[in-house]
C-alpha cells in the first residue's frame, strides 16, 4: 500500500539528522511561525535544525519565540573551525604562516594561550533533508536556493503548503487544501511524529501562523478545526494576548494616518463591486508592505458595497515594483485575478507583483487588465466603469488629448450607472475622472489574456500557445487516519 505524503514526511524526517528550513521570499506571520515551531518541535527529538531567511524580517515579529536562532545566511562545507576564547584572552592580531609540514599562527596576545581555551570544530554539513514552508513555487523559495541550486538537486526536499497554485516541486508534497495555514498543517505532523506539543514557545509560534492567516478567526478561510486546534494551542500555553497585541494593536502613528489615506481615496465599482485604493509610502520607510496589506480587511469590513477589494502599494523597500493585495468576500475568489500578474495565494487572500516605479501608471494599466478579464461577465444593459475605460481608449486613438488633470475620486460615491442617469453634471465628473484610469497597456489583446506564467508552461510542454485547457491545480489532501 502507498503511504500517504504525511506519512512519507514522517519517515523522511525520522532518517534525517541535520535539516534545514527554508520558506518564500518577503516572509510573513504564518511562515515564521511555522519555521521556528517546527525548527522547536524537530530539536525535541534530536534533530540538528538551520532555519535562514535571506530577506530582512519586519520588527513586527520580533515577539516570536526564538525569532533570533534565525540565520540570515547560509553554507555547508567539509572545513574545520578553530575557535579560541577570546573573552579569556584578547587577541589583538594574527597572522599564519605556513614552514615545511606545519602551519604557524601567530597571536597578539597579552595572556598565555591555554589548551581550555581552544576549541576545533567541524565547520557546517550538508543537510540531509530540507523543508520549505508556505512557498508555492521554486522561483519563490528563499534565496538559498539561487546560491545553492545543486544542493535542491542532491537532498530530498519537503514541501508543505495549503494554497492552491502549489507547483508540488518537493520530493514529497504535504499539501492540504482545507487547511487555513501551514501552521495548521504541523500541528498534525507532529502528532504523527510522535512530538507533544508542552510548551508555550512551541503552542505560541504555532497559534501566532493560525491567527495571522485568519486575521484572528475573521476570514471566511476559518473552519472548525483551526478553531479546535487553536483552543488546544491556548490550553497548552500559548499567548494569544501577545499574538493579537503584536499583529494588531501596535499601530506607529504613520501608519494610521497612511491607513486614514487609503480610506479616503477609496474608488468603488458598484457593477462588479470592486473597491480598490492606492498609497505611496516610496519616501517612508517606517512602514512596510506587511503594514499596508494588514488595512485589506478592515477596508473590506467598511466597505460592504464591495465584494472584493484591492490595495496597490508602492514602497521604499523595492521602489520599482507595485504590490497588490486582493481580498474577497461572498464567494467572490481572487486568486484567479493574482494569477493575472504572476501572483498567488489563497482562494480569497491573495497578492502579486506588477514592475513599474510610477503607481498612478501601474493602477491604470492593472485596472484595465482586471476589466479585461471580467469582460464576459458583464451584462451589457448598462453602462459601467469598464466601458467607459474601453471607449476612452478608443477616442485617445482618434484624438489628441489635452493633459488631464489628477481627477478628485474622494467623493466617498460609486462610479455606477444610477447617479449619472440621474444627472448630467455629475456625469461629466465621472468621465473626467475616469481619463486617470483609461490608459490601456499599449499592445494588450482585450480577449484571450494568457498569464505569462502559462505560456511558459505550455512551452515546456510542447504545445501550442493558449491551446492548453486549464485542467486545475491537482488536489493532495493527506488522511489523517492513515497513520494510526
Amino acid at each position: 500500500m502507498e503511504l500517504s505524503p504525511k506519512q512519507q514526511a514522517v519517515n523522511e524526517i525520522k532518517r534525517a539528522n541535520q535539516v534545514l528550513i527554508l520558506g518564500h521570499q518577503k516572509p510573513e506571520g504564518d511562515q515564521l511561525g511555522s519555521m521556528l515551531a517546527l525548527k522547536i518541535a524537530l530539536e525535541k527529538i534530536n534533530k540538528k535544525v538551520d532555519v535562514v531567511v535571506s530577506d530582512k524580517i519586519d520588527n513586527l515579529y520580533n515577539f516570536l519565540p526564538g525569532i533570533k536562532n534565525i540565520k540570515n545566511k547560509y553554507r555547508h562545507s567539509n572545513e574545520k573551525i578553530l575557535k579560541i576564547d577570546t573573552k579569556k584572552v584578547p587577541i589583538k592580531g594574527m597572522k599564519w604562516q605556513k614552514e615545511d609540514d606545519f602551519l604557524n599562527i601567530y597571536l597578539d596576545a597579552e595572556k598565555n594561550l591555554k589548551f581550555e581555551f581552544i576549541e576545533i570544530e567541524n565547520g557546517p554539513t550538508k543537510p540531509d533533508l530540507i523543508i520549505i514552508i508556505n512557498t508555492t513555487d521554486i522561483e519563490k523559495i528563499d534565496q538559498v536556493y539561487d546560491k545553492n541550486t545543486e544542493l535542491f538537486f542532491e537532498v530530498p526536499i519537503i514541501n508543505i503548503d495549503f494554497h492552491p497554485g502549489n507547483e508540488y516541486f518537493g520530493s514529497i508534497n504535504l499539501i492540504d487544501l482545507t487547511a487555513t495555514s501551514s501552521a495548521e498543517i504541523l500541528v498534525s505532523l507532529f502528532e504523527s511524529l510522535g512530538i507533544k506539543i508542552d510548551s508555550p514557545d512551541l503552542a505560541t509560534n504555532l497559534l501566532s501562523g493560525i491567527i495571522y492567516n485568519t486575521q484572528s478567526f475573521r476570514n471566511q478561510n476559518t473552519t472548525p478545526k483551526s478553531l479546535t486546534v487553536a483552543a488546544q494551542l491556548l490550553a497548552t500555553g500559548a499567548n494569544q494576548q501577545e499574538i493579537v497585541s503584536n499583529f494588531y494593536k501596535k499601530k506607529p502613528v504613520t501608519l494610521l494616518k497612511l491607513w486614514g489615506e487609503m480610506l479616503e481615496n477609496i474608488n468603488l465599482d458598484k457593477t462588479h463591486r470592486f473597491a480598490w485604493t492606492k498609497i505611496d509610502s516610496s519616501n517612508d520607510d517606517s512602514v512596510s508592505r506587511e503594514d499596508i496589506f494588514g488595512a485589506a480587511d478592515d477596508l473590506l469590513t467598511n466597505t460592504p458595497e464591495a465584494d472584493v477589494v484591492l490595495i496597490l502599494y508602492r514602497g521604499s523597500e523595492e521602489n520599482d515594483l507595485v504590490f497588490g493585495k486582493l481580498k474577497g468576500s461572498k464567494n467572490k475568489e481572487v486568486l484567479s485575478i493574482s494569477k493575472l500578474f504572476g501572483g498567488g495565494g489563497t482562494t480569497f487572500d491573495a497578492y502579486f507583483e506588477y514592475k513599474d516605479n510610477d503607481l498612478e501608471r501601474a493602477e491604470k494599466n492593472i485596472l484595465k487588465l482586471i476589466a479585461d478579464f471580467w469582460q464576459n461577465d458583464d451584462t451589457k444593459e448598462k453602462q459601467n466603469l469598464w466601458d467607459v475605460i474601453e471607449k476612452e481608449d478608443i477616442n485617445k486613438k482618434n484624438t489628441k488629448t489635452a493633459p488631464v488633470e489628477k481627477p478628485d475620486l474622494v467623493n466617498k460615491r460609486s462610479l455606477g450607472e444610477d447617479e449619472k442617469e440621474s444627472d448630467p453634471n455629475k456625469n461629466d465628473a465621472i468621465e473626467e475622472a475616469l481619463k486617470s484610469i483609461s490608459i490601456a497597456t499599449k499592445g494588450q489583446t482585450k480577449k484571450g489574456f494568457t498569464p505569462i506564467r502559462e505560456i511558459i508552461d505550455q512551452k515546456k510542454q510542447g504545445l501550442p500557445e493558449r491551446d492548453q485547457k486549464d485542467e486545475g491545480v491537482p488536489i493532495d489532501i493527506f488522511d489523517e487516519g492513515e497513520d494510526e
